[in-house]
């Protein structure tokens, strides 16, 4: 695909999302939720458009903590509004909490109404709280209305230097007067006034899957024009996570998705153990090196390590389990020949690591239905190991892999392929141990990067216990934020 065809792709698709958008907005409504400091009239705003008295008002700063919501309409159009605590610097827990909450809804909202307070405004200020507490969260897609609220006191407000950066609006909640040219400005910033008749409605699962086709343009766009790559943050995983766990219809019925949170924020609050080598795939001395050096940084933290602690498994066993597992989820694009092929491959080679790893996995490509049963008896009994494990552990981290990247190798059959660590030889597929010894019981574990060995990226991984997906996000966060992000390695071209 050339330059002109991808960007001709991504413009079609951006119109298409456009307008699937629209119309999903028109069919399921629109996130709105009122933020501003205390006392500026977010909570008698929201009682307005509730059309009752939901939200308690009084003159005390902090009197709402909590997220208040309600599904209205405005000009027919379906709302999920929010009121919100006031934004202001405290060191009440409670009130912290909220600020936090708010903040955390700002990120998902369509529509954020600032409230401000006009006998109370000071340009300068509410410019910096907004675009600190606003500016910098909202998605590129969210539409910001500034509400300046109270002219009944003193007016309506006069400067124009705030009011350029945003759309803007002045009401007095307490006379209703400019509620009219409010509701104006909301069904503006939706986009729905010249929609026309290209407005047609789709499921949320079709506009996510032109969503990702975006995205893998995008990307394949990059690496036509420049060979750029990014990596994801522990916040934006955390979002996508947000974003794809939910079930699949036909399954929404009949069960819940109901992860547990995890709101930890520092280093100090994980118990961590330590799963460092293994001699079923080694790890490099260097690469070994560097996850000491993250430990000794965890602990300098606060964080509590817990060594010599490890899960009441046979870890040979183990790999073994997810080497035929994998073979077996694998034989659907096999032969019988191809099968055959491969094993007396395996033999011929006559290498006993070869044999007991490739071999094993080999194996599992013509597993029988019996053998699969046993061995995901072997497996859940693993789990169960896990499980009581965990009592005692937050995080078990391990390495990503064994090696730093390698060369690849893409000549002969992937048996015959080898890598040298520490000064021997071990088979290509042993560096499978790691990524299996996690994932063959389905535990949630998540990546990040401790730095570079021989120029080249490595990282640790947080395996969390089962269904405790946002434990193993929370503390990657946790070292984002107390030991630094990750760093792009210098690109070599």
């Amino acid at each position: 695909m050339c330059i002109r065809d991808s960007n001709n792709c991504i413009k079609k698709i951006n119109e298409t999302i456009e307008q699937a958008q629209q119309g999903r907005v028109i069919q399921e409504g629109v996130r709105l939720a009122i933020v501003g400091k205390p006392n500026a009239g977010k909570s008698s705003l929201f009682n307005l458009f509730a059309g009752e008295d939901l939200a308690i008002v009084t003159d005390i700063p902090g009197t709402t903590r909590d997220l208040l919501k309600e599904n209205v309409f405005i000009d027919d159009l379906p709302v999920y509004l929010t009121d919100s605590a006031g934004l202001r610097e405290t060191v009440d827990p409670i009130e912290s909490e909220g600020i936090r909450r708010v903040h955390s809804e700002i990120k998902f909202a369509n529509i954020i109404l600032y409230v401000i307070d006009v006998s109370a405004f000071n340009p300068d200020e509410d410019l910096k709280s907004i675009e600190k507490n606003v500016g910098k969260l909202v998605s590129k897609d969210c539409s910001i209305i500034l509400v300046f609220n109270k002219t009944d006191l003193c007016g309506i407000s006069t400067d124009q230097n705030i009011k350029s950066h945003y759309p803007s609006v002045d009401i007095s909640v307490k006379n209703k007067t400019g509620i009219d040219n409010l509701k104006k400005l909301i069904i503006e910033a939706i986009g729905l006034n010249d929609v026309g008749e290209n407005v047609f409605t789709a499921r949320r699962r079709h506009v996510k899957e032109l969503t990702n086709a975006l995205r893998y343009l995008e990307m394949g766009k990059v690496q036509l024009t420049n060979a750029g790559a990014g990596e994801l943050l522990a916040e934006d995983l955390k979002l996508a996570f947000e974003a794809i766990r939910g079930l699949r219809a036909i399954e929404s019925t009949a069960f819940k998705n109901n992860l547990p949170p995890d709101d930890r924020t520092k280093l100090s609050q994980f118990r961590i153990g330590l799963k460092l080598n293994d001699p079923e795939s080694p790890v490099d001395n260097d690469y070994l090196d560097k996850l000491e050096k993250f430990f000794m940084n965890l602990e300098n933290a606060g964080a509590k390590i817990i060594r010599n602690k490890l899960p009441d498994i046979d870890n040979e066993l183990h790999f073994m389990i997810y080497l035929k597992l994998v073979g077996a989820s694998d034989s659907p694009h096999f032969t019988k020949e191809q099968i055959n092929a491969l094993t007396k491959g395996v033999k011929k080679l006559n290498n006993d690591s070869v044999s007991r790893i490739c071999g094993t996995r080999f194996e599992g490509l013509s597993l029988l239905h019996r053998d699969w049963i046993n061995l995901n008896k072997q497996r859940n009994k693993h789990r169960l190991a896990f499980d009581a494990y965990f009592e005692d552990i937050d995080i078990l981290l391990a390495p990503a892999t064994g090696t730093p990247a390698f060369n690849h190798d893409q000549k002969g059959p992937r048996y015959q392929r080898f890598l040298n660590i520490n000064g021997k030889k071990y088979p290509e597929m042993a560096q499978l141990y790691w990524s299996g010894y996690s994932g063959v019981i389905g535990l949630p574990s998540v990546v990040g990067p401790i730095g570079l060995v021989r120029g080249l990226p490595v990282g640790y991984q947080a395996i969390a216990s089962h269904g405790r997906d946002f434990t193993a996000l929370a503390f990657a966060e946790a070292v984002e934020r107390e030991l630094g992000r990750f760093i792009p390695p210098p690109l070599c071209i």
